[in-house]
């Protein structure tokens, strides 16, 4: 009978990763990776965690073994998708999916940030175009 050990390692090789390609992941090496999934022990629920969210995996699927292994477009993150106005082909892998709408977070915070010095610089350019004005009125006098 499988095990979220198994079952993790299942995945993994499902996506073709290596250990090596986990070890960023996990923060630890790629050995202890594989000891830990072969021993079955010291694999700590946040990697867990981290493999089911960085690669789209059903929590579900890797705990108990119900469901299917990768979660379905719709189930990732429908409501921040719908508040995003972010549309996608369906036949796209979740990671690519996952990194587009972090990489449209952070667009969205580049162009906040770019609002923000643009109303700065407004009220600047206002600021100065009075004080022109003044001296202008002053020496005019």
């Amino acid at each position: 009978m499988q095990d979220k050990y198994d079952r993790i390692d299942i995945a993994r090789r499902e996506l073709g990763l290596t250990y090596e390609d986990l070890k960023d992941l996990f923060d630890i090496s790629p050995d202890a990776i594989r000891k830990a999934i072969v021993v079955r022990k010291n694999l700590k629920p946040i990697y867990f965690n981290k493999f089911i969210d960085q690669y789209g995996i059903s929590k579900e699927w890797i705990e108990n073994g119900i469901g299917e292994m990768k979660l379905l477009h719709e189930e990732i993150n429908e409501e921040e998708t719908k508040k995003d106005n972010f549309q996608f082909d369906n036949n796209w892998p979740i990671e690519v999916v996952r990194i587009l709408q972090v990489h449209k977070k952070a667009f969205d915070a580049i162009q906040k940030i770019q609002d923000n010095k643009i109303e700065i610089l407004t009220k600047k350019v206002e600021s100065l175009t009075k004080e022109l004005n003044k001296f202008k009125s002053l020496k005019k006098n």
